[in-house]
């Protein structure tokens, strides 16, 4: 889908094709969300399988990099 590149300052960016996006720390959250993938390849009535990945601790925001918006 894309990639997040990391600066040495410690700003980062989310680059998507031709777009460019600015990622920030989000506000905390208070209850417990995780990252899974559901295996959904499974024969015909048979339960799908899902997998927990990762308990998310921190939210990112995603906004347009307006520099990058005004070049194009």
């Amino acid at each position: 889908m894309g990639k997040i590149v990391f600066y040495n300052d410690g700003t980062s960016q989310f680059i998507c094709g031709q777009n460019v996006f600015d990622v920030t720390e989000g506000i905390q959250h208070n209850c417990k969300q995780n990252f899974v993938t559901i295996d959904t390849n499974t024969q015909l009535g048979s339960d799908a399988s899902i997998y927990n990945l990762k308990e998310i601790d921190t939210k990112f925001v995603i906004n347009p990099n307006i520099d990058d918006l005004y070049k194009k």
